[in-house]
C-alpha cells in the first residue's frame, strides 16, 4: 500500500505512508514510529473506519498486535468490537493480576510474585490499557500488602 493517510484525534494523529506507520503527538512530535505488514495497515483502516476483522487480527506479530493496542488507546479511537477483542486478549492477564494479589494477601511472600505483578502493571500501562496514575496505584497497594503479609509471617514465625 502507498498511500498516505493523515487522521487527526483529540489526543493523537496517526500517519501511514507506504508502509510506515506513525503516531504523532500534536505538541511533542513522533511517538510511535514503525514498519507494519500489509495486514496491520488493512486491519488498522478497518478499526479506524468502525470496524475490526478477527482473521486480520490474528495474522499480526504480537509485537503488531501490542503495537496496535498501544496506537489504538494513544490515539483515542472507539470501535466496540476491537474493545471487546482487546478485554479478550487481557482477560487472563487481568485474572493473574488478581490471583496475585490473593497470593500475597494469603501470606505467599515471595518477591518473585510481586516483580511479575509490578511487570504486568508496567507492560498494561505502556500498553494504555490502564493509565500511569493507575499503574502507580496499583503497585502502591501491592506493596502495601506485601509488607502487610511480611509482618504478619514474622510475626507467626517469632
Amino acid at each position: 500500500m502507498s498511500s498516505t493517510r493523515v487522521q487527526k484525534s483529540k489526543a493523537h494523529q496517526w500517519q501511514i505512508v507506504g508502509c510506515m506507520f506513525s503516531v504523532h503527538r500534536p505538541a511533542k512530535g513522533i511517538v510511535i514510529k514503525s514498519i507494519v505488514g500489509p495486514e496491520f495497515i488493512e486491519l488498522w483502516y478497518k478499526i479506524v473506519d468502525d470496524d475490526f476483522d478477527k482473521n486480520l487480527w490474528e495474522e499480526l506479530s504480537r509485537k503488531e498486535q501490542r503495537l496496535m493496542m498501544r496506537s489504538y488507546n494513544l490515539c483515542r479511537i472507539e470501535n466496540p468490537a476491537f474493545n471487546k477483542q482487546i478485554a479478550t486478549e487481557y482477560k487472563a492477564v487481568a485474572e493473574r493480576v488478581d490471583s496475585i494479589e490473593g497470593e500475597v494477601l494469603a501470606g505467599n511472600v515471595n518477591e518473585d510474585l510481586v516483580n511479575e505483578y509490578n511487570n504486568i502493571v508496567d507492560e498494561m500501562a505502556k500498553m494504555r490499557l490502564i493509565i500511569t496514575t493507575q499503574a502507580q496505584a496499583l503497585k502502591r497497594k501491592m506493596k502495601m500488602i506485601y509488607d502487610q503479609s511480611v509482618k504478619a509471617v514474622d510475626k507467626d514465625s517469632t
